[in-house]
């Protein structure tokens, strides 16, 4: 079958149409204390803590945030709606480039969880997170069938298909466009390989751990 791929064109023209936040403070603003609301303080801290009600943990409907943790992954606030795009947080060689944990973004109580690619570095924490949350995992059937097998208990999964390419979230439109990870033609011959020499710096200097192995291996 095909693959599909969530559209971000789709969040970048909604954040081209809105004012999109600058997580910089400009004046103090009440922050979750320690031992407070975890959904209120994973929220300030990814979304600014001028951006997100300390009382309830909504998000200023007027903003679109965008907050990166990891590869092409995602914290998102849109019209004070709050879902990931991508789901893993890098270990290993690249960990605590941002210092987040997927108990930290499962905290962020996002409604969805957008799909855009299976590999490991895109979706790989995507099951635990939605465990933790309840959040509703988008993406191809692929994608929702085989995260959904990794779960302990059934996961809420919204599978996208050929005729099946559009919803509502909110008041975002989310559409699934066509997006394949490799060319349309295998290289014949014109041009000479390209070969990198490896640099394991940064695997010597953080390696993995057998936990993040064993990550990985469990996404395989």
């Amino acid at each position: 079958m095909s693959s599909y791929a969530i559209s971000r064109r789709t969040f970048v023209a909604a954040a081209a149409a809105a004012a999109v936040a600058v997580v910089t403070p400009a004046r103090p603003v009440a922050s979750a204390e320690p031992n407070a609301n975890p959904t209120i303080a994973a929220r300030q801290r990814f979304f600014g803590a001028e951006h997100v009600d300390p009382r309830t943990g909504g998000v200023d409907p007027d903003k679109v945030i965008l907050s990166w943790f990891g590869v092409t992954s995602f914290a998102t606030a849109i019209a004070g709606d709050v879902f990931l795009l991508d789901a893993w947080v890098p270990r290993g060689e690249f960990s605590n480039r941002v210092p987040t944990s997927p108990t930290e973004l499962a905290a962020l109580a996002p409604s969805h969880i957008f799909i855009g690619h299976g590999h490991f570095d895109h979706a790989a924490d995507a099951t635990e997170i939605a465990s933790l949350s309840g959040a509703t995992i988008v993406g191809t059937e692929e994608h929702c069938r085989e995260l959904d097998e990794q779960a302990a208990t059934d996961l809420r999964t919204h599978p996208l298909s050929l005729d099946r390419t559009e919803f509502t979230l909110g008041g975002v439109t989310v559409r699934a466009v066509r997006h394949l990870h490799s060319g349309l033609r295998a290289p014949r011959g014109e041009q000479a390989p390209l070969v990198l020499a490896p640099d394991f710096t940064p695997t010597v200097e953080h390696p993995p751990t057998l936990q993040d192995l064993q990550h990985l291996a469990d996404h395989a």
